[in-house]
């Protein structure tokens, strides 16, 4: 009679015990960060209570003063996992919370307002906090959300020229003036506000048809003129009856205010990519080198937003962002009828920005100055508006 096992049976027992942990560990380790997530959320919740009542009990309390240092003085709670703490409210007095975790909240941010808190490693709290209304009632869009680094910037008939938030001429999307601002390193960039849109005519055809606007309010489907609008096209015949938020200011499982749009295409000549018009583009870069480029945007100090990439998402345009230029530029809010002129220019095969030929679809042209340069009268007829305001993204 054989006692214990054999060598081969202990290999077998040892393959299954592999196999057991392989798919045990990751369970238990989800497990764990799932119950850290939810314990991490519960406590910004208590913070959260705890302000309320203070405010309640205080009417004088300031909650501008909150931060981490005054945590144990104000409310008693231990701020020994706390890196970082602020707290905003909006118009109607509702609050809103950011946490940067350290200790056993190490690598987590926590963010928004009671009834819906997010945890995450802090970039898509940009999209949440502060999560006030963004929406300016008189220019009827999202106002655009600058970064740190960002400057407002104007044409003024002959030239940009730096502004500031608060300037009334800024933008006025239903003249057909988008917001544009700058970076630091000299880059265009222009904002694209949250919207849905209509197909009236072609729905079903390859045919160019009419696409309706109509800018919608902070995160929300509601439009303009407090119409609520759907997220599913309906249409009869080659019309669609309905509007629909379009799809690029989902970001992720977030809904966003807008987004900035490169103005140009990237310059990819130097180390760091740059928009920029008149500049030579270069084509010999593959799609992973690209790609690596604009991502690593985001924690590159030239820019002025810092190195960090919190509240920063760099990338490659995303098929369903240019189609939300070249909806907005189809629409009343852009060239409409008109067609956007194609840039022909070449430079030994390397592309110049903000060029146009002198028609729709000129034939490609090599060396020396641009046709038309980006703000002449030609120029312009290749931008998305028509008047130097180009949103002309391609990276």
């Amino acid at each position: 009679m054989k006692k214990g096992f054999t060598l081969v049976e202990l290999l077998a027992v040892i393959v299954i015990l592999a196999v057991i942990l392989a798919i045990a560990i990751p369970a238990i380790t989800g497990l764990i960060n799932n119950v850290t997530i939810n314990a991490f959320e519960t406590d910004a919740k208590m913070v959260l209570k705890a302000i309320n009542y203070k405010m309640l009990t205080d009417g004088n309390y300031d909650i501008e003063q909150i931060n981490r240092d005054t945590m144990l003085s104000d409310f008693n709670i231990s701020n020994n996992n706390y890196d970082n703490l602020y707290v905003v409210s909006d118009e109607n007095e509702k609050l809103y919370i950011f946490i940067e975790g350290k200790g056993k909240w190490e690598g987590l941010v926590a963010c928004g307002s009671f009834n819906y808190i997010h945890i995450g490693d802090g970039t898509e709290c940009f999209y949440i906090l502060p999560e006030t209304s963004v929406y300016d009632e008189e220019k009827g869009v999202n106002k655009p959300q600058l970064a740190n680094g960002m400057t407002p910037i104007k044409w003024d008939g002959s030239t940009w020229i730096n502004t500031t938030e608060d300037d009334n001429e800024w933008y006025d999307y239903d003249v057909k003036k988008w917001a544009n601002a700058m970076t630091e390193d000299g880059s265009f960039w222009v904002w694209i506000p949250r919207f849905s849109y209509q197909i009236a005519t072609n729905y079903d055809s390859h045919s160019t048809g009419t696409i309706n606007v109509k800018f919608l309010k902070n995160r929300t489907y509601e439009a303009s003129d407090e119409q609520i609008v759907d997220l599913i096209p309906t249409h009869t015949g080659s019309s669609q009856t309905n509007y629909i938020l379009h799809p690029s200011f989902t970001f992720g499982n977030l809904e966003i205010f807008g987004f900035w749009a490169a103005k140009f295409q990237a310059t990819t000549l130097t180390a760091n990519l740059k928009i920029t018009p008149n500049s030579l583009v270069s084509i010999d870069k593959n799609l992973n080198e690209i790609f690596n480029l604009c991502r690593n945007m985001e924690t590159n100090e030239v820019y002025g937003w810092g190195t960090s990439g919190k509240g920063i998402d760099t990338h490659l345009t995303k098929n369903i962002e240019w189609g939300a230029l070249a909806y907005l530029s189809k629409s009343s809010y852009g060239k409409e009828i008109e067609e956007i002129w194609i840039n022909p220019y070449h430079n030994f095969h390397n592309p110049r920005t903000g060029c146009a030929g002198n028609s729709v679809a000129s034939n490609p042209t090599t060396g020396g100055a641009c046709t038309n340069s980006y703000e002449t009268a030609n120029g312009v007829k290749a931008s998305t508006t028509a008047n130097h305001l180009k949103a002309f993204v391609r990276f």
